[in-house]
């Protein structure tokens, strides 16, 4: 009998503006999101970034094209009526589903090794 061994994408899909993109989760995007997301948090802690306008259009482009490409980035940007602000907010949404996949497979390595450290227990 064949074991059925559970499986992930690596990739999710998500729709912006009644689009549907592909968010990569290939080990190599991994890590050029986390970089990013780094980026963005120290922005965030900066309470003396005063940033102009121009700096907030490139750094959610930035951010879209680590995501996507940059036809997507531009996409974005003009379909959001050229608003960095709401930009930021579809960045944010962005970075948050790549911390909560993030964060599921953390949960699920961490209950694998409490469930091997409980047959551990059980045998001894």
């Amino acid at each position: 009998m064949a074991i059925t061994i559970e499986t992930k994408k690596s990739f999710e899909e998500v729709i912006i503006y009644n689009e549907t993109y592909t968010v990569d989760f290939s080990d190599e995007k991994l890590l050029e999101y986390e970089k990013e997301a780094m980026k963005w948090e120290q922005i965030a802690e900066d309470e003396q970034a005063n940033r102009s306008l121009t700096e907030n259009i490139q750094l959610v482009k930035e951010a879209f094209v680590v995501f996507f490409n940059e036809k997507i980035a531009d996409e974005i940007y003009n379909n959001s009526g050229k608003s960095s602000m709401v930009c930021t907010n579809i960045a944010m949404q962005l970075f948050k589903v790549f911390k909560e996949r993030m964060a599921e497979f953390e949960d699920k390595k961490l209950k694998e090794y409490l469930e091997e450290d409980d047959e551990e227990t059980v045998s001894e």
